[in-house]
């Protein structure tokens, strides 16, 4: 089954960083009530600000989580 997603919160998160020419370059940010809503459906979240090296720490756990499949 799939969900509906929640027509305003999709249309912030559209408005955030989409124009009809393309991805835009200067954001304006939404609304705090906006984008309150938006997060509260899981489409938008709070910026996360990370170092490279914590990035990297980041990837690496996460990757660490997964198993590759043996082949026969």
């Amino acid at each position: 089954m799939i969900a509906t997603m929640d027509k305003r919160a999709v249309k912030t998160l559209f408005d955030t960083f989409w124009s009809p020419a393309g991805w835009k370059n200067d954001r304006t940010q939404p609304s705090a009530e906006d984008f309150a809503h938006a997060k509260a459906h899981g489409v938008m979240f709070d910026p996360l600000s990370t170092t490279h090296d914590e990035a990297i720490e980041r990837a690496r756990n996460a990757a660490s989580g997964f198993t590759i499949p043996r082949l026969p």
